[in-house]
């Protein structure tokens, strides 16, 4: 593991921001206009894997609990 596999994740519950500790940043938008709790969250073209296919992040729910997100290539990235 590297620093791009650690990530926080923040945001304001339509806008949020990934950064890894490589300093690698992009955002990511929830695709509710009204905020509304998301599947998945739409990835900017400022991801550096969007090109590649990295549209989506998959987010990860137990009940209300947001466990992950899938990132690029699908990996998982469990909060905690």
């Amino acid at each position: 593991m590297n620093g791009w596999h650690f990530v926080r994740v923040t945001g304001d519950g339509y806008t949020f921001k990934w950064t890894n500790h490589a300093g690698v940043t992009w955002t990511l938008t929830n695709p509710n206009e009204e905020g509304g709790r998301p599947e998945y969250l739409n990835v900017g073209e400022d991801c550096p894997y969007y090109n590649n296919g990295h549209t989506e992040a998959k987010l990860h729910w137990d009940g209300d609990n947001l466990l992950g997100v899938s990132g690029p290539w699908n990996e998982y990235y469990e909060f905690v």
